[in-house]
């Protein structure tokens, strides 16, 4: 859906997708309770502080990496 990372991931949350974070070492996805943070950093690398429940974050700052 689109040429790059972050344009793909974009369009897919124009269309209703939700921003997560993938954790590439594990694979494991997590969900995000903050999409305007995350949406800055789309198709990026980022850390990410914040809250784990489950596999639920409570996001309190993005930044990103390289």
């Amino acid at each position: 859906m689109g040429h790059d990372k972050e344009t793909c991931t974009k369009q897919c949350a124009q269309l209703g997708a939700k921003y997560v974070l993938l954790d590439d070492a594990t694979k494991q996805v997590y969900t995000l309770d903050d999409q305007a943070k995350a949406q800055a950093f789309a198709g990026h690398k980022v850390r990410l502080s914040g809250t784990l429940t489950g596999t639920k974050i409570t996001v309190t700052s993005v930044e990103a990496l390289g």
